[in-house]
């Protein structure tokens, strides 16, 4: 546990290290601090950058279970429209059953990107979305699962530390049908600025 005389750097960096009673020395720090500059660069070396970006280049998503739960739960926040929150409602409209919100959908899908790609990447952000097709209703108990196509990228003109990446994620559900197809560009650091 961090107590005035071990920083909490100390104590957390190494379980081994903050069990020590005797307290810590220079060059108990300098290992420290050598094994951690090695755990970063180890970190740095998987991230992705513009330039691991090349069109064609496909990106699956793991599968995610969608719940009628959750669909209540998002639709009584953001969308609620009787057929997101009411499985009768759902029965009786166009949509045949409880069906997420495309909003929600589309948020599943963000959370999809971020999980399986973007959180190891180093991303900038978004200008925006291109386009969002939703091409079927998301029904409860739906699995669903997606695949990223890189269809551009470019480096930006005016900053050169930043490349630009435009994505196409194709969403289908169990049956292989596919729910929803989204296109837009993502800003990613590179690994390298030209002048």
């Amino acid at each position: 546990m961090p107590t005035p005389e071990r920083p909490f750097y100390f104590a957390s960096f190494m379980p081994a290290f903050a069990a020590n009673p005797a307290g810590f020395t220079t060059p108990d720090f300098v290992s420290r601090q050598t094994c951690l500059n090695l755990q970063i660069t180890a970190l740095m070396s998987t991230q992705r950058y513009f330039e691991d970006f090349s069109p064609g280049g496909i990106i699956p998503l793991a599968s995610r279970t969608i719940d009628a739960a959750e669909i209540i739960e998002f639709a009584s926040e953001f969308d609620p429209q009787p057929f997101h929150l009411d499985e009768e409602a759902g029965r009786r409209s166009i949509l045949g059953g409880l069906a997420s919100s495309g909003w929600m959908t589309c948020a599943v899908t963000m959370r999809m990107i971020f999980d399986d790609f973007l959180k190891d990447s180093a991303s900038m952000g978004s200008p925006g979305i291109t386009s969002v097709q939703w091409r079927r209703p998301v029904l409860a108990g739906d699995t669903l699962s997606g695949l990223v196509e890189v269809l551009s990228a470019r480096r930006s003109s005016s900053k050169p530390q930043m490349g630009i990446v435009t994505f196409r994620i194709t969403l289908t559900n169990q049956k292989a049908e596919v729910v929803m197809v989204q296109e837009n560009p993502i800003m990613f650091e590179c690994r390298e600025a030209t002048a």
